[in-house]
């Protein structure tokens, strides 16, 4: 039906009437409230990515961003934060029905030297006791699952990225009407250890590909979701991250499956789509 934002973030102005926005909520009809910890350096491309999958006909979605105080980024964004955010301390009592924690670039590091771990675990206790239901992302989907139920990333060495082939693996209400077989953007340069998954009898293996390795995860109650991939991805977010990493010198490999001639292979619009809506119907509304 349409969006609801209290504080309108400039990721809003990037998508071009894509989305409905309202300005007042008709309280006559039911309302999804949903807070984004936005971890991720890029905040308004992630911003206008996550407002684009949550606009699911039929609903009313309220939408707050959260920051964590003590992530680097508030070195340059403070004020931006601060005008259109919500600081986790401002909201650590309030209750959600769903919560979405981005992707951030550490992969490289290791979890104990993240400036911003402790107040990160306490976001994660927060959710087990506010959140109906939590998607975790990419990097933060490697470092919830060790958390919550000690499944251990894994470095894949070179940087995973390009669009691969995932299939089911056990069916439940997130991946209602999937296709056998879709196509996922992966941008990462760790995995999550399937076997521990397929060993924990309080998870279930959603979703893999062969090439890809885990990409979803859930648990059996569905309060804990664990995305490795990026379906909320724009059509040219890896391309700029391929750029960006060639003119940093770091010699990535190309995209796999990305690029057709002079063109982009942008085929997961359909899968995102309906995981977003599963996820509000099924799991948080």
């Amino acid at each position: 039906m349409a969006i609801y934002l209290k504080k309108n973030v400039y990721g809003k102005e990037l998508l071009n009437e894509e989305v409905e926005f309202i300005n007042k909520l008709d309280k006559n009809k039911e309302v999804v409230k949903v807070g984004i910890l936005n971890l991720m350096p890029n905040l308004e491309e992630t911003e206008r990515d996550l407002l684009r999958v949550l606009d699911i006909k039929g609903l009313q979605v309220e939408i707050d961003f959260i920051y964590l105080n003590k992530d680097n980024k508030n070195e340059n964004k403070k004020e931006y934060l601060d005008k259109y955010y919500y600081s986790f301390q401002n909201i650590k009592n309030k209750d959600y029905q769903g919560m979405i924690v981005t992707g951030a670039p550490l992969e490289h590091f290791r979890y104990e030297d993240i400036n911003f771990k402790e107040e990160l675990k306490c976001f994660m206790d927060y959710t087990k006791e506010h959140i109906k239901s939590t998607i975790f992302l990419c990097f933060a989907s490697e470092i919830a699952i060790d958390y919550f139920y000690g499944v251990k990333r894994y470095s894949l060495g070179n940087k995973l990225s390009g669009i691969f082939k995932n299939y089911i693996v056990n069916e439940t209400k997130l991946v209602k009407n999937f296709d056998d077989f879709f196509w996922v953007p992966i941008s990462r340069y760790c995995g999550i250890n399937e076997e521990e998954i397929l060993l924990n009898n309080d998870l279930i293996l959603v979703s893999k590909g062969s090439k890809s390795g885990v990409f979803i995860a859930e648990s059996k109650d569905g309060k804990q979701i664990f995305i490795t991939g990026h379906l909320e991805y724009s059509k040219d977010t890896i391309d700029k991250e391929y750029k960006r990493d060639l003119k940093e010198c770091l010699n990535p490999n190309k995209p796999l499956n990305y690029y057709l001639g002079n063109k982009i292979n942008y085929n997961w619009v359909m899968a995102r789509t309906l995981l977003y809506q599963n996820w509000l119907n099924y799991y948080v509304s």
